[in-house]
């Protein structure tokens, strides 16, 4: 970005042809969990990036080929991986303090605010933390929460009663 701004002022940026491989079935692949980690921070980044106005997923559906790519959101047969739901809801931690833990996410689609509620899971009940919030008018939301380290914490979108894969606190 250092460079674009400097070499191009006015210029706009599209990151194309992001992905990260995943193991299974590609043995040089990062696991299902750290794909859908890696997109919801990448989502973030994005966010933050002056100048980034879109990140595109390269594959949809793993190549049949291994020697191909891997990096799809859902497998060959069409098996959703955890990158399906991470690319649609991301959520990612901004940082913990104690017990009190920051995250960042979207809510996707929908135009304008949008009613999401933070879970987190006790006893293995996804118990919703504060009560439904509405993000702001572009889909985002910034909250921090009581969450310690190893808690795991998901974001659940009322609309399409869909919720992102789980976040380990870190």
């Amino acid at each position: 970005l250092n460079l674009v701004n400097r070499n191009f002022p006015r210029a706009r940026v599209w990151i194309t042809e992001y992905a990260y491989q995943t193991n299974p079935p590609d043995r040089f692949g990062v696991s299902p969990e750290l794909q859908a980690r890696y997109i919801g921070e990448s989502a973030r980044r994005v966010y933050e990036a002056n100048k980034v106005d879109m990140l595109i997923h390269d594959l949809y559906r793993d190549e049949p080929s291994l020697a191909r790519w891997q990096s799809g959101l859902v497998t060959v047969r069409e098996r959703p991986k955890l990158g399906l739901a991470a690319m649609r809801l991301p959520l990612t931690q901004v940082r913990r303090q104690g017990s009190q833990t920051t995250v960042w996410g979207q809510v996707r689609p929908g135009d304008g605010p949008q009613r999401y509620s933070l879970q987190r899971k006790l006893r293995g009940t996804w118990v919703t933390l504060g009560g439904p919030r509405m993000t702001n008018r572009r889909g985002f939301l910034q909250r921090t929460v009581s969450a310690p380290r190893g808690s795991q914490i998901r974001l659940w979108y009322f609309e399409q009663r869909v919720a992102s894969p789980p976040l380990t606190v870190r």
